[in-house]
């Protein structure tokens, strides 16, 4: 037996704030960081954020940690209904 969640956990609360690999690109070098400098700071592989800046998809997890590095050099992030 499966059990379905009733609600979003609060990490999907947020989920329209999702990043995609050519804006994580562009954020990154807005804030100065090179592909080999985003790791530490996000927690996931090196190769992880290549492949998602070349275009593979992230998954939910592998995302989150990187908006929050990047979040954390200074970048706010808004959901999409927000934007102009």
């Amino acid at each position: 037996m499966a059990v379905i969640a009733e609600g979003p956990t609060p990490e999907m609360a947020d989920a329209r704030r999702l990043l995609t690999g050519t804006r994580c690109r562009a954020v990154r070098e807005l804030l100065g960081l090179s592909q080999e400098a985003l790791p530490p700071k996000s927690g996931v592989h090196w190769q992880t954020v290549e492949n998602f800046e070349g275009g593979r998809p992230g998954t939910f997890p592998v995302q989150s940690k990187i908006r929050a590095a990047l979040e954390a050099g200074g970048v706010e992030s808004r959901p999409a209904t927000s934007l102009p």
